[in-house]
């Protein structure tokens, strides 16, 4: 009888043939009379399980015999079942749900399968279902090391392994187990005991997958996470493994793959799935939805990557030459989300950055391909959906578009489950919305307030779009906007009100710019939280982040455009975009004054958010005849733009302004001229440089202040060729409307050599009213003390400067500034103060989140740290500006390296040098900002190098170089060093009247002798001794007075 139903148990509810019955009970042939045999032991059985309650048959059916069971009675078909559903979810990355999964699946084993019963059916039959029990454990295993700690799992893992020696699956896991637990050695001799097994049993080596795995833990190579970004998205991923797996294969191929498909498919929801599992070291996801044509592409990278942040200028710096450096520093993926709108800007800025960063991948989302050469295209469709009404859905195996569904449901109305009342509507409604991801979540939204046929009912009515015969576009376009059609007619009067208005907010909406811009003309401000709150429960809003106590929603992007729509056929389009423009125009102004105090970080996260809303009112001020409210916008915005170093933006709208003469006011006039006259020069363009610095001559492009401190500009504007000595102070009304110009004009002033002037606006900006001005007219005075070469006068009012502005609270412009200070204390010897100085500046940044900017900090940190005699720290510090979590742009990196190799110089470690020097070298090729600067920077230390490897000659030819190279910059602090390099190499090679001659003009130049300098203090004793009191002092003063120059 055990083994009659052992063999109908196999075929739970299913007939069995008498024949084949006979064949499996009897291996030796079934006996005489072997039909009646047959039914006498069904009889029996049949008996049997009535006497214990059970009517289960066997039954007999037409010429077999069934057993009367649902097939999850059976353990093994259950198991089975379970088994599958567990690496399903494991597949599908839910391996909390798949352990809980597979643990119920093996507690139904008892033993070894078909206990006590040999017939030949059971002896085939158990060892398929120990092979899926197997299975099933090392599910279990991977799913359980997905979830926490894995290293509870060796033991078992061992157990498995010891037991099955040439089953690679679980070695597999041993292996990778051990290796994530730091057990690399242990993981590399799990390796050799499969190798050893399979070459002895079988004579073969391992599969391919395992040799990779092998040479990963040789290469001690775990993935890391991505850094800069997280994935933004709460919900568990559905779906979509073919589509990982074909961009992670043209990814082999080509380093740029566009996502294909229509709006609401789910595009941007696969890049950030991809972006979150990359090996990549950084992932940069820039959104473009916001952006317009003609915006700068090129500054909503660099603003995603925090590329931009210097002092008031960098002079000669393209923002694209930046934007590389920064892409180049270490293996990136590039998101661009939605490029349909600017396919021609994205497919160019892709193509230029591919070429220039070989480590380097882009992957975008649009609804056309970028038609741009090595272009990979993937193509999104829509989830799969069941192709019957019920079929499978109330399994929980209805394809994709259920799962999304029954997901994202259980989460809106808790308990939720696909059962055999709604399975048919659960797999109605995902057919009908085609399998859109959007339509999809819209309608598992309303499961809060609706059952699902009700959702099904409704969708019949409202979208006979979806099935009509009538097309109106594409088939997928009609389909989403019946989606968002149908959302629209679900809404109540005042929510269609208060959503159309807030299509014209493309950053996002608060509750009182909602108020503002969304409350009027049937909906009132008190009713405006509510209807927020509506909206977020409908899907059409998306709560996100904000830096501030009030919270921030913002429309996704195809609801947004559908409801611009909306807004324009409602004939009230230019009202509600007046009233943003209004709006913005006062926030920009609120901002601005809190940029000048102690609310200077709140104004700079407001401004960092609202930023697009800003720029789409600037938009619609300009082309909507309001250009009042733009010119508002612009000039509040300019000094914002000055701090976070977005130099394209002001530029281009100041220009826009231009097309608006007399919208403009004379404070207006006034302060466009002043801000785009310190806006930096794009640098010439790539550069192919690939002999050695010690061998090329110097180029001819402007340097700047790039790691030489924060403190305002000083030279390589755009515009200071066209500045005309004489031009009148400014005036004081002007600075009452906008004080930030007593900073900006007299740096001006001063590149174009009009010392005068700058005088006469310090003694303005002194005499003035307001705070902040009289607090910039201390600091310019400065300026005018060490244009005059008096130092110790420029940072007695450099120490004022910075006192007025801490008091006031201007944190930016106070680390400006205490960077400055630290130059001066450290000339005159004072290394601690200007250490303290440098930190100070950097927690000042930090504060603010001006990440790009802690990198220059940190190179000025380290040089000082060197120069006080702190070399540990000082190494410690350079490593922190390579490593920085945002990371150095080369020009930064360049600067970091150099700082190292007078590390190395200074403990004796000259092939240490000379290698971090070629690393630097190797920096300068491609297109590059400041790049005249950098090669001087290298120059010196290339000129110390040959000093220290005592090659005179070689040693005083590198120095001329930096010398006449430093020439053409026009940067003080530059070719002082350059002098007090060849001063050094004439010493050492035996001229010691040239030398003190040089150093002598090396104090000229910069205004004071850099006694901080341990260089310069060893020098200033050799040559005291050298020559004497009379012969330093004459030759000395010669070169202070420039009377005998360092020679040429």
């Amino acid at each position: 009888m055990s083994v009659l139903l052992a063999r109908l148990a196999l075929s739970p509810g299913r007939a069995v043939g008498a024949e084949t019955l006979m064949d499996d009970l009897w291996s030796d042939g079934p006996p005489a009379g072997g039909a009646d045999t047959l039914r006498r032991l069904v009889s029996r059985t049949r008996a049997r399980m009535l006497e214990h309650g059970l009517a289960i048959g066997p039954t007999a059916v037409g010429g077999g015999y069934r057993l009367d069971v649902p097939p999850d009675e059976v353990d093994a078909h259950a198991f089975e079942r379970l088994a599958a559903d567990g690496a399903r979810l494991l597949r599908e990355h839910a391996p909390e749900r798949a352990v809980e999964t597979l643990e119920e699946a093996l507690a139904l084993w008892r033993g070894a399968p078909f206990g006590g019963v040999g017939a030949d059916f059971a002896r085939q039959e158990a060892p398929r279902l120990e092979d899926l029990r197997l299975a099933a454990a090392e599910d279990r295993i991977e799913a359980l090391s997905r979830t926490g700690d894995p290293t509870g799992l060796v033991p078992e893992l061992r157990t498995l392994c010891a037991a099955h020696p040439i089953r690679e699956r679980c070695h597999g896991l041993l292996m990778r187990v051990l290796h994530e637990t730091g057990q690399n050695g242990a993981a590399l001799a799990a390796y050799e005991d499969l190798r050893r097994a399979l070459s002895e049993e079988l004579g073969a080596d391992p599969s391919p997958w395992i040799g990779e795995l092998h040479a990963e833990i040789l290469r001690d190579r775990t993935p890391s996470p991505a850094r800069g970004w997280s994935n933004p998205y709460l919900t568990r991923f559905v779906g979509r493994r073919e589509e990982l797996v074909s961009i992670d294969g043209l990814m082999d191929r080509t380093r740029l793959v566009t996502l294909l498909g229509p709006g609401g498919v789910g595009k941007t929801r696969l890049a950030a799935e991809y972006a979150d599992r990359t090996a990549a070291a950084r992932v940069c996801f820039v959104e473009l939805a916001p952006l317009r044509e003609g915006d700068s592409l090129v500054e909503a990278v660099a603003a995603t990557l925090s590329v931009g942040n210097a002092p008031l200028a960098a002079p000669g710096r393209d923002r694209t030459a930046r934007l590389v450096s920064a892409l180049s520093a270490a293996p990136t993926l590039l998101v661009l989300d939605n490029c349909e709108h600017l396919l021609d800007t994205a497919a160019d800025l892709a193509i230029r950055l591919l070429g220039s960063c070989p480590d380097l991948n882009v992957l975008t989302t649009s609804r056309e391909p970028l038609a741009a050469d090595g272009e990979g295209l993937v193509r999104v469709e829509p989830l799969e959906v069941p192709g019957d009404a019920s079929e499978g859905a109330s399994r929980g195996d209805g394809g994709e578009a259920v799962a999304m569904f029954v997901e994202l449901a259980s989460l809106a109305r808790p308990g939720f489950a696909v059962d055999a009342d709604n399975a048919g509507a659960v797999a109605e409604i995902c057919r009908r919305l085609d399998g859109l991801p959007l339509g999809i979540e819209l309608a598992a939204a309303r499961t809060r307030s609706m059952t699902v046929q009700q959702i099904a009912r409704h969708l019949n009515e409202r979208f006979r779009l979806l099935s009509g015969p009538r097309r109106v576009g594409s088939a997928r376009h009609r389909t989403l906007r019946a989606v968002l059609d149908w959302t629209w007619n679900l809404l109540t009067e005042h929510e269609r009100l208060l959503a159309r208005r807030l299509s014209v907010l493309p950053g996002g909406v608060t509750m009182s710019s909602a108020q503002e811009i969304g409350g009027s003309s049937g909906v009132s401000a008190a009713d405006v939280p509510f209807l927020l709150s509506s909206l977020t429960d409908k899907s059409l809003l998306v709560a996100v982040e904000s830096p501030w106590e009030e919270p921030r929603h913002r429309l996704m992007e195809t609801p947004r455009v559908y409801l611009e729509e909306r807004l324009r056929e409602s004939g009230e389009e230019g009202r509600v975009r007046d009233a943003a423009a209004r709006y913005f125009a006062d926030l920009a102004e609120d901002s601005f004054t809190m940029l000048l105090g102690c609310d200077q970080p709140r104004g700079l996260a407001i401004l960092d958010t609202e930023h697009d809303n800003l720029l789409e009112s600037v938009r619609h001020a300009c082309r909507g005849g309001d250009a009042a409210s733009a010119v508002r916008t612009v000039t509040a915005l300019s000094w914002y733009w000055v701090i976070r170093g977005r130099y394209e933006e002001a530029d281009r709208w100041f220009g826009e302004l231009d097309r608006h003469p007399d919208a403009l006011t004379r404070s207006a006039r006034t302060v466009s001229a002043a801000v785009r006259s310190i806006l930096p020069r794009p640098a010439a363009g790539p550069q192919a440089e690939t002999e050695s610095l010690e061998e090329e001559p110097p180029g001819s492009g402007r340097a700047g202040a790039m790691d030489s401190g924060v403190r305002p500009p000083r030279e390589g504007h755009a515009g200071a060729g066209a500045y005309v000595t004489g031009q009148p102070a400014i005036d004081a009304a002007v600075l009452a409307d906008y004080p930030p110009l007593a900073m900006i004009t007299p740096n001006h002033r001063l590149l174009a050599g009009d010392h005068e002037g700058v005088r006469a606006d310090a003694e303005t900006a002194l005499a003035h009213p307001h705070r902040w001005v009289r607090a910039a007219g201390r600091a310019t005075f400065a300026l005018v003390a060490e244009a005059a070469g008096d130092a110790a006068r420029a940072e007695q009012d450099t120490e004022a400067a910075v006192a007025d502005f801490r008091e006031l609270g201007d944190l930016w412009t106070t680390a400006q500034l205490a960077a400055a200070l630290a130059g001066f204390r450290s000339a005159r010897g004072d290394v601690d103060s200007a250490v303290a100085s440098l930190r100070w500046a950097l927690d000042l940044e930090r504060s603010l989140g001006a990440s790009e900017r802690f990198t220059p900090i940190l190179n000025r940190l380290g040089g000082e740290l060197i120069r006080a005699g702190r070399a540990d720290e000082a190494e410690g510090v350079f490593w922190e500006a390579l490593n920085a979590s945002e990371a150095p742009t080369a020009e930064h990196r360049i600067m970091s390296l150099t700082g190292l190799a007078d590390l190395a110089l200074l403990r004796g470690r000259t092939a240490d040098a000379r290698d971090l020097l070629a690393r630097a070298r190797h920096l300068l090729v491609g297109p590059l900002a400041d790049s005249d600067y950098l090669r001087v920077v290298i120059l010196c230390r290339e000129g110390a190098l040959a000093l220290a490897e005592d090659v005179p000659e070689r040693a005083r030819a590198t120095a001329l170089r930096a010398w006449e190279a430093a020439g053409l910059l026009g940067v003080a602090a530059v070719r002082a060093e350059a002098a007090e390099l060849l001063a050094d190499t004439l010493w050492h090679a035996g001229d010691p009247e040239g030398a003190i001659r040089a150093l002598g003009a090396a104090t000229g130049i910069r205004g004071r002798r850099d006694d901080g300098s341990p260089r310069v203090r060893a020098l200033v004793r050799a040559l005291a001794r050298a020559l004497g009191e009379d012969g330093f002092e004459r030759g000395y003063g010669e070169g202070v007075s420039g009377a005998a120059p360092p020679p040429g």
